[in-house]
């Protein structure tokens, strides 16, 4: 009797265990089958997020800008919130329907056509119509409450994904309890389950620690993201990037090159990880020299490839080469280095990738603001400064050159008969003819020279610490290099000639303004005495009146 009530009670001790075991696995499973789906729906809305935000961020600086190349890139960001949006907005149904949110495909195809229109308005009508369209049919409002429905989802999601983490917990603790209770009878199969228990324990902790970390450095991408945003140099984004650099990949050293002007070079703007990087890191290299730029994407080791890049210092460090590249133009590579025989986890590899996407859309913007400060301060026919930039700079000139005590000179430029060249060869010509002039003036002037358009075929040239007297001597050679312009020219240009006036500040006048009708006054004095020549404000003042001088 005894024996069996012990067996009885060993056999109820035995399935006590196997039942708690087997409870512990299930629990596990199921609730590890609930993070990947949560996981899965907020990986949906985020990217559906980020679509809606880059489909109007892309249509408000069309709207803007007005540029045909910035309608493209809108055109496109539509096109893929259409293909993408519509696919991750119907997966993502059937979660807000559980969660009792609101639909949002409605919403999603209103602010489709509201783009459209907006896109189709813009041809036949103009931005600012498409302005009106957009505020009329609520695409700002309908995109909002999109956004604020898949924020709501977010946030539920992560009110889950806490309960998940909880009943996990909670579900392992009952499980020890129950596996502690038939300890006595038990004994190896409870060390036995418990060291499974605490594996998946520890896999659990690895599991929530990755994902601590990766989130620890998505927050730094969107920190190094928003300092971007407000950087205002390559300077300020070679701190950023080296900053964050080596705070996300502190054990992998790299160097940050980007194209020069010329776009025939790559030239290192910073490094990070001094330690790591080879002792001969060039401070240059062309592109055709890394298989990266030519092929677009990732080329080094890490990613499978045996031919290492021309440029690489040190064949046995250089890892990773990651283009940055936004919005179809390649800004440069970063380079990254580690030990030969170190392999390279993969998560590293995508934080490579990431780091370069992020770089690329700063570098974009720099170049976009650059390009619209240039559209904004230069003449677009000449490529020369216009009256706005000299209004705005000449005050600086003259209070930087009084604090100096330094001379400013200045030219009066205008080409002789251009209405007749206009009249002969076509305005087409006439502006052939200026540009060519205007290249001329950017070769030939000292760097600290400043040439605008001043209006018509009239230039001006400011020179600062430059006399009269060497300012003359430059305009006498200004008038050979012009007279000279047809042969030197790759252009089919007529010959032409200039008339120069020179002044100078303060020797003419004590006034920049009157500085520069003195140097008119010289200008229309060459005109008289016969053109293609350069005259001082002297011989202007010491003329006749300027009754009667010709018009151009």
């Amino acid at each position: 009797m005894k024996a069996a009530l012990l067996a009885s009670a060993l056999i109820a001790v035995c399935a006590l265990g196997a039942a708690a075991a087997l409870y512990s696995q299930k629990h596990l499973q199921r609730n590890q089958a609930r993070l990947v789906e949560l996981h899965r729906i907020m990986a949906d809305a985020q990217r559906l997020q980020l679509l809606i935000a880059d489909s109007k961020v892309t249509i408000r600086h069309w709207m803007l800008s007005g540029r045909r190349a910035d309608r493209e890139i809108s055109a496109r960001s539509g096109e893929q919130l259409r293909d993408v949006g519509r696919e991750l907005s119907g997966r993502l149904e059937e979660a807000l329907r559980i969660r009792g949110l609101p639909s949002i495909g409605a919403m999603l195809e209103h602010v489709l056509r509201v783009r459209d229109q907006a896109h189709e308005t813009i041809e036949q009508y103009g931005i600012e119509a498409a302005r009106e369209l957009s505020l009329r049919a609520g695409g700002t409002d309908a995109a909002r409450q999109l956004l604020a429905v898949l924020e709501e989802l977010r946030r539920a999601l992560e009110a889950e994904l806490g309960d998940v983490d909880r009943n996990l917990w909670q579900g392992q603790t009952m499980a020890l309890l129950l596996l502690g209770a038939s300890a006595l009878a038990m004994l190896l199969l409870l060390l036995a389950a418990v060291g499974l228990l605490a594996r998946r324990h520890a896999a659990a902790e690895r599991s929530r620690a990755e994902l601590d970390a990766r989130g620890q450095e998505v927050a730094t991408l969107f920190r190094m993201g928003e300092l971007l945003q407000s950087s205002h140099s390559p300077e300020d984004i070679r701190r950023i990037v080296s900053h964050t650099a080596e705070e996300l990949l502190p054990d992998l050293p790299g160097a940050f090159y980007v194209f020069n002007n010329s776009r025939d070079r790559l030239d290192v703007l910073g490094v990070w990880g001094h330690r790591g990087l080879p002792p001969r890191l060039p401070d240059h290299f062309a592109p055709g020299e890394c298989w990266a730029l030519k092929r677009g994407r990732p080329h080094g080791r890490v990613a499978g490839d045996s031919l290492r890049c021309d440029h690489a210092a040190d064949e046995e460090s250089c890892t990773l080469c990651v283009p940055m590249q936004a919005r179809g133009e390649v800004y440069g590579v970063l380079q990254f280095f580690g030990r030969a025989d170190v392999a390279l986890p993969p998560a590293q590899t995508e934080l490579a990738q990431a780091l370069a996407d992020g770089v690329s859309l700063a570098l974009a913007n720099l170049a976009l603001r650059e390009k619209l400060r240039n559209q904004a301060l230069r003449d677009e026919l000449t490529g020369l400064h216009n009256r706005r930039f000299l209004d705005e700079t000449l005050p600086r000139l003259v209070a930087h050159a009084e604090r100096r005590g330094a001379p400013i000179a200045v030219l009066m430029l205008d080409l002789d008969h251009f209405k007749q060249v206009n009249d002969r060869y076509g305005h087409a010509m006439g502006d052939a003819v200026l540009r060519e002039v205007g290249a001329l003036l950017q070769v030939r002037l000292r760097r600290m020279d400043i040439a605008c358009r001043y209006g018509g075929e009239e230039l001006l040239v400011l020179m600062p610490d430059c006399s009269a007297q060497e300012a003359l001597r430059r305009a006498h050679e200004l008038c050979a290099q012009v007279r000279g312009l047809r042969d030197q020219s790759h252009a089919a240009v007529p010959a032409v000639t200039v008339s120069i006036g020179v002044a100078a500040w303060p020797e003419h006048a004590e006034d920049m303004a009157q500085v520069i009708q003195a140097a008119d006054a010289a200008l229309y004095a060459a005109k008289r005495q016969g053109r293609d020549r350069a005259v001082p404000a002297e011989a202007a003042l010491a003329g006749t009146a300027l009754a009667g001088l010709p018009a151009e």
